[in-house]
């Protein structure tokens, strides 16, 4: 069984000084592999934990296996049209377009730290096509039968909030009382709650503007009910609600991992 390179990692330590253009650092560096590695380090500041991970993913699972032990200065299309064609894994169209951006901006790093005296991949003018599917929707009788389900679990509370409201799933994790306003039936989405294997964090949300939503009547008069269990819930366990309590927070109002809204669908 054929096996992958090795790469240390600890290029990808933010603390581990970058070699610089000019200095022999580069030139050390002989596999796709070992830039692969350095690139990821300099990009963990640059974009969310998320994000990141993804990248990695990316890198781990599709890029080192099939380019990983080339050299760099060696990389030619034709080595990436072939590795792109021969993944052991089989990628959709969507993963294959984030395959080949994740590879276009390394590579492109690369050149930029005169690692790279030309950019291989920008050869390559076609990427896999994706399909744009309309999102599917449920009818008004359809999300009815739903909630009615679910009534009285605590998977209601984000269910019924992105029925009524269009939210993201993280930003219904990290909706808070002070952002929803029953009097005038709005909410002020201003932030989101990510999970990663590192944990959960807080953080702005994609426009980093913030936006205001309206409430529907229906969802104006169950939040009336549900911030008023939840007070009680909170003061029988010391916890006394406030405007920075989570909306769709646990019982005992610390975040709710957002993965588990999914889980509970599959």
């Amino acid at each position: 069984m054929s096996q992958h390179p090795v790469v240390d990692f600890s290029w990808c330590s933010p603390n581990r000084p970058r070699p610089s253009a000019k200095c022999n650092g580069h030139r050390e560096l002989k596999s796709l592999a070992q830039w692969l590695g350095l690139w990821l380090g300099s990009t963990k500041i640059e974009v969310s934990p998320k994000t990141h991970e993804r990248y990695a993913e990316i890198v781990r699972c599709y890029l080192i296996p099939g380019l990983g032990t080339i050299g760099l200065q060696r990389l030619t299309p034709s080595d990436i049209t072939r590795a792109y064609a021969s993944f052991t894994r089989k990628p959709s169209a969507r993963t294959r377009r984030h395959i080949h951006r994740i590879l276009k901006s390394a590579l492109a790093r690369a050149v930029e730290q005169q690692a790279l005296t030309r950019h291989p991949a920008d050869a390559l003018k076609r990427s896999p096509k994706v399909e744009r599917r309309p999102p599917a929707t449920l009818s008004v009788e359809q999300s009815q039968r739903l909630l009615a389900g679910i009534k009285h679990t605590t998977t209601y509370w984000p269910v019924m909030l992105a029925l009524a409201t269009g939210l993201r799933r993280g930003e219904i994790f990290a909706l808070r009382w002070r952002n929803v306003d029953l009097n005038t039936g709005t909410i002020r989405v201003v932030e989101s709650l990510e999970q990663t294997k590192a944990g959960l964090r807080f953080k702005s949300t994609k426009s980093e503007k913030g936006r205001g939503v309206a409430l529907p009547s229906f969802a104006i008069t169950e939040l009336r009910s549900h911030k008023q269990a939840q007070a009680q819930t909170l003061l029988a366990l010391g916890v006394r609600q406030s405007g920075d309590t989570l909306v769709c927070g646990r019982v005992d109002g610390q975040p709710k991992q957002p993965a588990s809204l999914t889980h509970e669908f599959t």
